[in-house]
Formats: C-alpha cells, sequence, structure tokens
C-alpha cells in the first residue's frame, strides 16, 4: 500500500509540475489525471479518491497553494486530430479557436529562483499555510477556480527532465524554457511550430524561434517529426510535431493520410521505366477518388517530389497507332499529362522530413570532438599553411569553416586566423550568397585582378557609380521632404468617398497615417501646396545632403573591397546586381506602383542567369532601405480607404519625383480606379429606378479630375544586361485623355448592379401574401438567343445608336414624353400605367431607345468609343434576350416582355428577384463578349484599352467604315468561294441607323444567294477546316489599339482571308442557313425581322421578295 501511495504521489507531482509555473486548478488536475494512461483504471476519480489524493497534495512540501484574483476559466484539452480533411486526413485549423487559458508571459524572479510563464505571478497570494488546514469540501467552496496548484523549481525542471541533460553551464534561456514549458503542458498532443494554436502565439519571430528549437533539439529536450496542416483559406502549413523526450513516454509517431498517399505516389513511380507515368495510371493505381487526387496533386508538398508534365504521345506509348496519336483535324500530335519524380534515388520512407535550414557554421561547442590535423605540418607558422590553403583555394577562396576543417581547428581558432591574414593584408575578403545566407571568402591577393568573384564585384560597382553620376545629373534639388514631413495628402478630387493618404518613407519604415478627404475645400488644398513650395525653398540650401547619400553608401561598399574597416556592411555581388536592377528599372519608369513587380523582375531575372535562390520580400525590403537611405530611390506608402476597408500599396519611385509630379498622380489614380472597383460598399449610391434614375454614369457630366501622366507598367525581364529595357509601359497615351472619374463610375455601378441582385429581397408578391413566380431552369425562353449573325446584328445597332446616333434628351419634359408616347402609342394604354414606378424616359417613342440614357464621357473628346461596363448598363430587356440564353424560366419575364412598356426596360430597372434570374453568374457577360469578338472578325469593331482584368472592363471602337463583297457569282463550294474570279465590293459609310440596317440585309442576302455548303462538288477532294479563333489573322483583329490607331485603321477592311460569303472569313460559315434563321421553338423566324430593308417601317413587315431587294442590292454595287 506504501508503494502505491508512493505512486499516486508520483503521478501528482508530475501532472502538476507539467502545468507549469501558471499552475492546475483542482477541476484541471481530475481532468489530467483522467486522461493520464493506467491512472483511473487503478484508481476512478470519484468524491472518496479526490479527498484521498488532496490528503496527499497538502502534506506534499513541493506543491504550492495560490489564490488567483478572479477564478480561471476551465481547462478544454484541444485534440486537433479531430479536426481532419476526409479525403487527404490533414489536420484542419477549427474557425473558433479555443481560449488560451494560459497566456504567455515570462516571469524569472531570481530572489524566488522561479522562470516560467505566469501573468498572475504577481498577482496571486500564497495560500499554502491556511489552505492546507481545510478539507477537499472546504476549499473547493471557499477559492473554487481561484486555487491554483503550483509545483517548486526543482519538480517542474524534473518533469520537463533538465536536470538529466544539462548542467549549470549548459543553462537555457527564458525563452527556450518556455517553449520547454509549453511543449511538456501538450503531453502527448504535442505542441506545433505552425498556426494559430501553436508556439506561434508567444509572439516571437520565426527565425528566433527556429533557433531556439535548434537548442532543445541539440540537448535532447525535445524530439520532432513533420506535420502539415490546412488554414481557413486553405493554404497549407508545413511544420514540425514537438514532444517531450523522457524516454519517449510522450512521444506519438504521427503519419497523416497525406504523406502516406504521397510515399505512395513515390513508389509507383520509383517502379516504372523512366520514373514517370501517365497521370490517369497514377491515379488508377492509387485507387483514390477523383477529388482527392486533385487536391494531392495541386498540392506544393506533393509537387516537392513529383511534377506534372506533358509529354508527346509517341514517347508514353511508342506502339500507338497514327490515329491515336494524331490530333483531329490537323497534322499534330496529342501531348500526354504524365507524373515525373524529380529525384528518382529518394527513399519513399524520407518522403515530407521536416526540414529546417541547416547553418553551415556550427554552435560553438566546448567539446568539439577529435580534431583531423593530419595536413598540419609541424615546424612551419600556421598562418603559413593557412595562406597556402588560401592560394590553393584559387578565385573561389576558402570560408571559415572551410579552413577549420582543412587545418583541423575549432571555429573561434579559424576565425582568428583569418582576421589575421586579413590584417596583414594577405588575402582580401568578399561576401558571397549560400542559399539564403552571406557567407565570407578569403581570396588570396594573386588574385585579386584575375578573380570572377572579384571581376564581378568590380563590375556592379561600376554601374552603381555610373548610374549615381547619372542621378546627380537628373535631380536638380534635393528631396521635397525633410525628417517630418514623411506624410500629406494627394491633392485630388477625382474619385470621391475614397481618402489617399501619402508616407514618404525617409529614415526608415515610419508608420505615421495621415488622410484627408478628396473633396475637402480647394483653397485648403491651395494653401497647403504654397506651404509646401516654401518648404521646398527652404530645402534649396542642403542641396547636398542627397547627394551625400550616394557618396556614403558608395564609400561603404569600397572600404568593404579594400578591408579599410573592420566593421564592414554586409555587401555581396548578389546584393549589388539587385540593388542595380532595382535603381536601372526605376531610373526607366520612374513610377513603380507594386514593390512586387521588382521582386518578381529579379527571380524572373536570376532564374534565367541559374540562380536557383529565390529573393523573399523580407529581403527585397531590406534592400529598398538601404537604396532609400542612400538616395537611390524613394518609398512611398499610399492609403486608400473607402468606408471600412484599407489597401496598403508601396510605390517606389525615382529621387526626382515628388507629391506633385504627375507620374505619381496618375499611377494613385489607376490604383484608387482598381480599389474603387475592388470595394464591397462605397459612398456612392447607385441610382435607382425612380423617375430621375438615369444610370450612374448617364449624365457623362461628370469632369476630369485625373492627371496626366503614363501608367505604371508591369515589369517584365527578357535579359540580365539590361533590366529596365524589358519593362513594357502599356499604352501610357491612353491615360491622358481616360476620365477615370467616369471610369470608375461605370465599374462601380455594374457591381452594385450585381450585388444588389445576388442579395436576398423580398418580392412583392411574397409582401402581399401571394406565392411568388415560380423560377425553374428551363430552356426556350420566348425571343431568346437567336442565330449569331442575328445577335451581331442586334448588337451591333444598340453599340452604334450609343455611340453614335443617339437621339434622346437628358432634359427631357416627362410629363410631355408621356402624352407624347401615348398619342403616338394608343395602344400601349399609358392612362392606365402607374408612371411613377418607371424610370427616366430620354426617348419619346414606345421603342427599346426610350430609358436608354447616354453614355458618359470617358475619352473626353475622343468619338466613337464605348466601355463594356457602359453597354452592359443600357441593355433593354427585349434585347437581353435576344442576346443571352436564358436558362431560368419565369412567368413574370415573359409578362414583362409581352408588357408595350415594360419591355423596353433595362435590365438594371427590373425587379431583383428577376435581374437575379437574369444575371446569375455573369453569364451574360461572356455572350456579350462573344458577339463583340465575332463584329470585330467582320471589321465592325476593334478593341482598346482595357482597365482590368475583368472582360468587361475594356474600351471599344465602333468603327463607321465598311464593306461587302458580292460572293454570289462564285462558283459552288463548301466554304471557300472561288479564288480565280473578280468580285465586285460594297462600301459603307455608317451615318444614321439606317446604313446599318442595309449594311446587315445586303449581308443577308449575299450570303444566302452564295452558292456554297454543297458536297457533290467537293467529292473526292480534300478540305481543310481552321479553327475560328485560332486563325493568326483572326486573333490580330482583337489587338488593343490606341485612341490614335483605332480611328485610323476605321478604313472598312475585313479581317480574316476573305474566302466566306460576303468577303468574311470562310470559318464564320455565313452561308450557313442556321447561322441566320432557326424554325425551332420560340426563335426568329426563317427570315428574321431584324434584318428586313431599311424601308420597311419599324422592321415588323416580313413579306418581301428577296429578290427584289437582291436587284436593289446589285444596282448600288461598285466593281473593285
Amino acid at each position: 500500500m506504501a508503494c502505491q501511495g508512493l505512486q499516486y504521489i508520483v503521478d501528482l507531482e508530475d501532472e502538476i509540475a507539467l502545468e507549469g509555473l501558471d499552475g492546475i486548478t483542482l477541476e484541471a488536475l481530475w481532468t489530467r489525471l483522467k486522461q493520464r494512461p493506467n491512472f483511473e483504471a487503478n484508481m476512478p476519480i470519484d468524491s472518496d479518491s479526490k479527498a484521498f489524493l488532496w490528503s496527499l497534495i497538502v502534506q506534499d512540501e513541493e506543491i504550492f497553494l495560490f489564490e488567483l484574483p478572479t477564478p480561471r476559466d476551465k481547462l478544454e484539452i484541444f485534440n486537433r486530430y479531430e479536426h481532419m480533411d476526409p479525403e487527404l486526413g490533414i489536420v484542419l485549423e477549427p474557425e473558433e479557436e479555443p481560449k488560451d487559458i494560459y497566456p504567455f508571459h515570462p516571469v524569472e524572479d531570481e530572489s524566488e529562483g522561479m522562470r516560467g510563464s505566469c501573468k498572475m505571478y504577481h498577482e496571486r497570494v500564497n495560500i499554502s499555510d491556511s489552505a492546507s488546514l481545510l478539507t477537499l469540501e472546504e476549499v473547493e467552496k471557499q477559492y473554487g477556480e481561484k486555487l491554483v496548484l503550483v509545483a517548486s523549481q526543482t519538480l517542474r525542471n524534473k518533469a520537463l527532465c533538465i536536470s538529466a541533460c544539462i548542467d549549470k553551464f549548459y543553462d537555457l534561456t527564458l525563452t527556450q524554457y518556455i517553449i520547454l514549458e509549453r511543449i511538456g503542458r501538450s503531453r502527448r498532443m504535442g505542441e506545433i511550430t505552425q498556426g494559430k494554436i501553436s508556439l506561434a502565439a508567444m509572439g516571437d519571430n520565426p527565425k528566433s524561434m527556429f533557433y531556439h528549437r535548434k537548442r532543445l533539439l541539440k540537448l535532447n529536450l525535445i524530439t520532432k517529426q513533420p506535420h502539415q496542416q490546412k488554414g481557413h483559406k486553405g493554404q497549407t502549413y508545413n511544420g514540425s510535431l514537438l514532444h517531450l523526450t523522457i524516454l519517449i513516454r510522450f512521444y506519438v509517431e504521427r503519419r497523416s493520410k497525406f504523406i502516406m498517399m504521397i510515399q505512395r505516389a513515390v513508389e509507383i513511380l520509383k517502379t516504372k521505366p523512366g520514373y514517370c507515368a501517365p497521370y490517369t495510371a497514377v491515379k488508377e493505381e492509387m485507387g483514390m477518388p477523383e477529388t482527392s487526387c486533385r487536391k494531392l496533386f495541386k498540392s506544393t508538398e506533393f509537387q516537392r517530389y513529383i511534377k506534372n508534365v506533358t509529354a508527346p504521345y509517341r514517347k508514353v506509348y511508342p506502339d500507338a497507332s497514327p490515329s491515336q496519336w494524331r490530333c483531329k483535324g490537323k497534322d499534330a500530335e496529342k501531348f500526354v499529362r504524365i507524373m515525373e519524380l524529380i529525384n528518382p534515388k529518394i527513399d519513399p520512407m524520407e518522403v515530407c522530413k521536416a526540414e529546417e535550414v541547416v547553418e553551415d557554421e556550427e554552435e560553438d561547442d566546448s567539446y568539439p570532438g577529435i580534431l583531423d590535423q593530419h595536413r598540419v605540418v609541424w615546424g612551419i607558422g600556421l598562418l603559413q599553411q593557412a595562406y597556402k590553403v588560401v592560394e590553393e583555394a584559387g578565385p573561389e577562396g576558402v570560408s571559415q569553416s572551410d579552413m577549420a576543417r582543412l587545418l583541423g581547428q575549432t571555429k573561434l581558432d579559424s576565425r582568428t586566423i583569418c582576421r589575421n591574414l586579413q590584417r596583414r593584408n594577405t588575402v582580401h575578403s568578399l561576401m558571397k550568397d549560400v542559399g539564403r545566407q552571406r557567407v565570407s571568402r578569403y581570396v588570396s591577393h594573386k588574385y585579386a585582378r584575375t578573380g570572377h568573384l572579384t571581376q564581378e564585384f568590380r563590375k556592379e560597382r561600376q554601374r552603381m557609380m555610373a548610374m549615381m553620376e547619372a542621378n546627380k545629373a537628373e535631380v536638380c534639388g534635393p528631396s521635397t521632404s525633410k525628417e517630418g514631413e514623411v506624410s500629406r495628402v494627394l491633392e485630388s478630387n477625382s474619385l470621391e468617398g475614397v481618402e489617399v493618404g501619402l508616407e514618404m518613407l525617409t529614415g526608415g519604415r515610419v508608420n505615421i497615417p495621415k488622410s484627408k478627404r478628396l473633396n475637402a475645400d480647394s483653397s485648403n488644398l491651395t494653401k497647403e501646396a504654397d506651404q509646401s513650395q516654401k518648404k521646398r525653398q527652404s530645402i534649396d540650401d542642403d542641396g547636398d545632403s542627397k547627394n551625400k547619400g550616394f557618396v556614403r553608401m558608395l564609400e561603404e561598399i569600397r572600404l568593404t573591397y579594400n578591408n579599410q574597416r573592420r566593421n564592414s556592411p554586409h555587401v555581396t555581388t548578389r546584393m549589388m546586381k539587385r540593388a542595380n536592377m532595382i535603381i536601372e528599372t526605376v531610373g526607366s519608369i520612374k513610377v513603380i506602383d507594386d514593390a512586387f513587380k521588382l521582386q518578381k523582375m529579379i527571380v524572373q531575372a536570376e532564374s534565367e542567369e541559374g540562380y536557383a535562390v529565390k529573393m523573399d520580400k523580407k529581403s527585397l525590403n531590406r534592400l529598398l532601405d538601404k537604396l532609400s537611405k542612400g538616395g537611390f530611390v524613394k518609398n512611398i506608402i499610399v492609403k486608400l480607404k473607402c468606408n471600412t476597408m484599407v489597401k496598403v500599396v508601396q510605390f517606389v519611385v525615382h529621387p526626382s519625383i515628388t507629391f506633385e509630379s504627375p507620374h505619381l498622380k496618375s499611377a494613385i489614380e489607376q490604383q484608387k480606379l482598381k480599389f474603387l472597383a475592388s470595394a464591397p460598399d462605397t459612398k456612392r449610391e447607385a441610382e435607382g429606378g425612380g423617375a430621375g434614375g438615369g444610370g450612374g454614369g448617364g449624365s457623362g457630366s461628370t469632369k476630369g479630375g485625373a492627371a496626366a501622366g503614363p501608367e505604371s507598367a508591369k515589369v517584365k525581364v527578357k535579359s540580365e544586361s539590361s533590366a529596365a529595357k524589358m519593362v513594357k509601359k502599356a499604352m501610357s497615351e491612353e491615360n491622358d485623355r481616360m476620365n477615370k472619374s467616369s471610369v470608375g463610375a461605370s465599374m462601380q455601378e455594374l457591381k452594385q448592379m450585381h450585388q444588389v441582385s445576388t442579395t436576398t429581397v423580398a418580392t412583392p408578391e411574397a409582401e402581399a401574401g401571394v406565392a411568388p413566380a415560380v423560377v425553374k431552369k428551363e430552356a426556350g425562353v420566348k425571343g431568346s438567343l437567336g442565330p449569331k449573325f442575328v445577335r451581331m446584328c442586334e448588337l451591333h445597332k444598340l453599340l452604334f445608336y450609343l455611340v453614335y446616333g443617339y437621339s434622346g434628351k437628358e432634359d427631357m419634359d416627362q410629363v410631355e414624353a408621356w402624352q407624347t408616347i401615348a398619342s403616338s402609342s394608343p395602344e400601349a394604354q399609358i392612362h392606365a400605367e402607374d408612371l411613377s414606378t418607371y424610370p427616366m424616359v430620354y426617348y419619346a417613342e414606345l421603342s427599346w431607345k426610350m430609358f436608354i440614357p447616354p453614355l458618359p464621357n470617358h475619352m473626353n473628346s475622343e468619338s466613337g468609343w464605348a466601355f463594356v461596363c457602359d453597354v452592359l448598363l443600357r441593355l433593354p430587356l427585349c434585347i437581353f434576350v435576344r442576346l443571352v440564353s436564358i436558362c431560368h424560366y419565369s412567368s413574370e419575364i415573359d409578362a414583362f416582355m409581352n408588357h408595350p412598356i415594360k419591355r423596353n426596360l433595362l435590365v438594371k430597372y427590373l425587379p431583383p428577384h428577376l435581374r437575379q434570374a437574369l444575371l446569375q453568374g455573369r453569364r451574360y457577360v461572356t455572350y456579350v463578349i462573344d458577339l463583340i469578338n465575332r463584329l470585330c472578325y467582320v471589321g465592325l469593331l476593334q478593341y482598346g484599352h482595357q482597365i482590368m482584368k475583368e472582360k468587361d472592363q475594356v474600351f471599344i471602337y465602333v468603327n463607321r467604315h465598311a464593306s461587302l463583297i458580292d460572293t454570289t457569282t462564285s462558283g459552288p463550294g463548301y466554304h471557300q468561294i472561288s479564288a480565280d474570279k473578280e468580285y465586285v465590293r460594297k462600301e459603307y459609310f455608317f451615318s444614321c441607323l439606317q446604313d446599318v440596317l442595309q449594311y446587315w440585309y445586303d449581308m443577308w442576302t449575299i450570303s444566302m444567294h452564295t452558292p456554297l455548303g454543297g458536297h457533290n462538288c467537293m467529292q473526292g477532294k480534300k478540305i481543310t477546316i481552321q479553327i475560328l479563333d485560332r486563325k493568326p489573322q483572326i486573333i490580330e483583329s482583337l489587338t488593343p489599339r490606341s485612341t490614335e490607331e483605332a480611328p485610323a485603321r476605321d478604313n472598312g477592311s475585313i479581317p480574316g482571308d476573305g474566302r466566306g460569303a460576303g468577303g468574311l472569313d470562310s470559318a464564320m460559315f455565313a452561308h450557313l442557313k442556321r447561322n441566320w434563321s432557326s424554325n425551332s421553338g420560340h426563335s426568329a423566324s426563317a427570315r428574321p425581322s431584324a434584318l428586313l430593308p431599311p424601308n420597311t417601317e419599324g422592321g415588323e413587315r416580313a413579306t418581301y421578295e428577296g429578290t427584289i431587294s437582291y436587284t436593289q442590292y446589285l444596282m448600288n454595287t461598285t466593281k473593285i
């Protein structure tokens, strides 16, 4: 019995000690004892056993009782392995993390000999003497969760096995001890290094934590194994799982399903010839579902060992027949997706081992072991032998670790030898990048002129000096900002509701936010500009202060090369190359609106050079800080704020750029435009469907406030020698002419229309208690999706009306307009309508034009341009259903289409539930862009400036000249006209909408009378049909044009090969009847009403003779 009682005391002391300096409450102690292996089997935790254990606690002199100021929260043991991805078996980070009742708060009380982490260390009270006299029931009633049990420092060191592993000469730091304490508290669950519920909660930087863990691993206090975890946003953390060593009693091997699947894939590929296999074969052998395979193959950890490449079909299947390896429709070989092992020698069991950066130079060790000194010759000075080692190394030189290894010296002795050689001026040192570290290489003076390291260093230094002289000549005056003037507000009122704050980083990275509304009073802005001008004049006396920055940095580099100073900066050739690339690029572009572009440029140039190590963001920031202090560049932080959304952008600019420079203002306007398009909410409200709602950008009255200047360009590198020449400025002239304010308003209005359509809005029927109309997925909505040439005609008519033929009035009297409509169209029964529910009328006629507002003037004085966002905002319902396939049928949509007035409403004015059914998934944008592309294929449109990556944020130019070729005289063919005949060309100039209708009617007439599509005439002949979207002539028609180039190219030419009907490209198949009419469903009639001759009234008469129209066409043709 005494032995069992002794064992219980050991268990109690161990559990209390493992909880650390924070101590443990009684409730938490019972929870821990239940989790302890084999404890509850010998002694079930009940009221009697608790009283017995309490009697043992109060008699133990190594356990102290403390009272907390406030009760401690209940202990919840978090098991991360209850949150697993069922497919990959990766630990998932929980959305709601459990509360940490042991916050990080380091304590080192030398007077009491206590150390650890405890937030309430100085507030809690020692009540060991009084509480030990009470029974368990009395203690729980009097103190409750305020009572904590704390083990002595000796017990806690014993539980962590510190005394057995280290002695007083190897004492741990406080942070290392707290890390060990947290790992001990985790018991068998272990502590991880990544994620929110991990050692990262201590708040120390990862680099320091790595060295702390490395120290504990070296002392064999903890064990390490790999750990993968997926965060909330889908990112995967690769870290380590740590346990206490202590005879491996807490160690639990964790091999996730994810790791085992990677190992299985490696084993499969190692058995294949060439260590590669087709994607489908690997997937079948692994026997996993498609979704699991897709997730696995896309993971970063999987791609570290296996790469996904494509290979020719016959390389994978050498015995394949021509029908198997040849592509359909062309004489080219197929490519097969294969999985290939990156390192064929890898051991599958070594996959996913935790890899951490290991320093080249080990830590100081007082017990280095037996030194290998077989190269040391006795009787010859050690410095002389060391110099011989350096000389034998040649131009590459040696490092301190190499010197220690070759001469059999310790690290400290090797460092002393290298310093003495350098002090005697027999060698010189150069810093060389080795991975992510900088290592000093000692090179003999014998190779000072011929060594490639020295030559590269001198070359980069000369480049920097040359650019310094160029910058001196370009920068006429000093920097416009003092140390105190680190921020100001951009003087602009282009986009109201967006705050822009500028911060100049002069002496380092500071954070002094200062912002102002852009719609501030102009008088205040003028005063601010005058004050800044006075400040510039007051600094002119210090004109040389900036140039001193250049000289100072180069002087440090010179001292590093000549070894004239012991504490020289760590400047490497790689660092100077990167600095020169940045200086050259900034000198060419002047303003770079994203520092990541510089990082991407450097990484691409170094990868082409063959340098495998990628530059990270921290290294770039350090380099930019040094260049900023030296005066080579300026770092400007731009803060954009719209409501609660804040975006911070770092600008890297030339030293000559000031806050008033148009280059900087133009780049900021671009960022504001992108920010406004991505902001979830803005202070500007979209105009609604009332009488005054004419569309947000309809008036076009917003005057331009954007400053002139080129857009900051994307940085691209093609060669290492001159990085700046490889940076393109994308259409800088467009920014001079573009009204960025109105463009942003159009983009935001379209975005708000989508946002409102995706929100849940109560329908009128629901509010009235009537069951709403059922919206079901069904094809064939009335009037929807006619043939593609008919849809092209509809969109062309709308574009021409918006750009050239707009006849609406913004200041139209609404009462008079409705009276005019009622008198001209009595069938509409205007008197029975509630006119207050309709938006503003711009055109007093019952047609699709009546509710369309004018286009905003984005291009200022330029005509012929339209912004696709504006076109989408001006789509009437009757035209929308003809252009877009409506897959959600609703009787209410049919009711709108049958109503004489509502069918002409713009889509943005429809009820939200109907608009949601029409705009769902933004499919309509794809349909409209496809029609725009086809209009470009026939020479009616040209693309212009692209604002952002979205398809609808692009400008288009509507051509006024067009032409057709009379191909009715061609001989029979399948899809191409005869090449040996002369044809008549018809030239068009679109001055009004009637000319557009005539053009499309003539195109239809020619296409239907061209003798193409016959099969009998092509018997025995080979026909090659090319894909329209892949033809070079067609792709060239989609090339963006500038505001000057597009009007010059408006000459009526037809893109493509000209071998199709009407002179169009043969791959458009304009001669096929199905591209012009359809007899199925509710589509247009065999002869579309949209293509009637212009002289028919309203395009409603469908009875006419095609031969008469064709004769009229022939009378108006001219011979080429």
